[in-house]
C-alpha cells in the first residue's frame, strides 16, 4: 500500500505565516505541516526562506508554539 504525503494548500503557507506574525502563535499542527512541506522538496526558494524565518522566530521566542 502506498502512503500519501499530506500536502498543504497553495495559500496555506502564506496564511500560516500571516497568522503567526499577527498573533505571535504557531499551532503545533501548522509547524508539522510546514516541516513536511519543506522536506517535500517542491517549494520555491522564497517560500523556503519564509518558513525558515518563521522557525527562527520560534527558536528565538518571538513566536510561541500553541497546542492544537
Amino acid at each position: 500500500m502506498m502512503q500519501s504525503t499530506p500536502k498543504l494548500l497553495p495559500d496555506a503557507i502564506a496564511d500560516i505565516f500571516v497568522s503567526a506574525s499577527k498573533t505571535r502563535l504557531l499551532a503545533e499542527t501548522d509547524c508539522w505541516g510546514l516541516q513536511v512541506a519543506v522536506s517535500d522538496g517542491s517549494l520555491d526558494e522564497q517560500t523556503k526562506l519564509a518558513i525558515a524565518r518563521l522557525f527562527r522566530a520560534v527558536r528565538r521566542g518571538k513566536i510561541q508554539l500553541a497546542a492544537a
